[in-house]
């Protein structure tokens, strides 16, 4: 073997047998790096952020209505507002959109609720429960009197969560902003006393 002959344009030295074959482009090969991501990375975010669960929580009111024998609480007498801390958690994700990365991380939610008598409360966030510790008609750190009694199914109470969520893929970043909301009833009613007569 004293000439080695080619044909894909490779060079051979005859005394040691050794080729070199040329690796272009050309032939197609498995290594090839994949196409870079078209989509927006704005647009991405936006279909990530949709794919991720941010759920509301119905406000929490007490006292309970349903531990007295009225299965209601009065006109005048002090709701007290607040929100589950678990429910404020602040969830991170990261996935791929149209071979994308986009990287989530959403911010402590904003709480409003509307009482359903023309009144919004935004400071669920600071209340609490009512307990057997507390006073009887005290006002609570985030609390609420009506005035009038409640239709017969009761005040529809809307709670409802904002979140402001940070984005950041394909070298860009931002801020897109989503929401959702729950309801709960609660019946009002009006307690009169009744004064007899001494027997």
């Amino acid at each position: 073997m004293d000439e080695l002959h080619i044909n894909s344009g490779g060079r051979c030295n005859p005394s040691d047998r050794l080729c070199s074959i040329p690796t272009g482009g050309g032939g197609g090969g498995g290594n090839a790096a994949p196409p870079a991501p078209t989509i927006d990375p704005g647009v991405a975010a936006r279909r990530a952020v949709a794919r991720i669960t941010l759920k509301a929580s119905s406000a929490e009111l007490t006292p309970d209505w349903n531990k007295n024998r009225f299965k209601m609480l009065a006109v005048g007498f002090p709701v007290w507002v607040s929100v589950d801390d678990d429910s404020l958690v602040a969830p991170a994700d990261s996935m791929t959109v149209e071979g994308l990365s986009v990287s989530l991380r959403a911010n402590k939610p904003r709480v409003a609720v509307d009482m359903g008598d023309g009144t919004t409360l935004r400071c669920a966030l600071k209340g609490r429960k009512f307990n057997y510790r507390d006073i009887p008609g005290s006002d609570g750190p985030c609390s609420h009197r009506y005035q009038k009694m409640s239709p017969k199914d009761g005040y529809q109470v809307t709670t409802t969560y904002t979140w402001d969520i940070d984005w950041s893929a394909g070298g860009q970043s931002g801020t897109i902003t989503t929401s959702d909301s729950e309801t709960v009833r609660i019946p009002i009613g009006e307690l009169q006393a009744l004064i007899t007569a001494p027997r």
